[in-house]
């Protein structure tokens, strides 16, 4: 489980948004909320419903729509989930 949230869990949260434009968080996107006091398979996944950009216009927090409610939460706390080439 450990090795799971460290390996797998950390390379869908890509720090390259800040590089390059095409890979910016999206309304609509699927992504796993991050939380400390639960292992990952407990994190919770949800929709993205809205962004908020910084002073920079870069994403910085993003509403999630969640089976708990709408949550909001900075973009280093969630990680969004791979698209398949099908559904683009």
């Amino acid at each position: 489980m450990y090795r799971f949230s460290n390996e797998y869990i950390t390379t869908l949260q890509q720090r390259t948004k800040w590089k390059t434009a095409d890979q910016e968080l999206k309304t609509g996107t699927m992504v796993l909320v991050k939380d400390v006091n639960r292992p990952p398979l407990l994190w919770l996944m949800g929709r993205v419903i809205a962004i908020r950009p910084g002073s920079d216009g870069h994403i910085r927090v993003a509403d999630i729509f969640t089976t708990k409610g709408t949550i909001t939460r900075a973009f280093n706390n969630i990680c969004p989930l791979p698209v398949s080439p099908a559904s683009s």
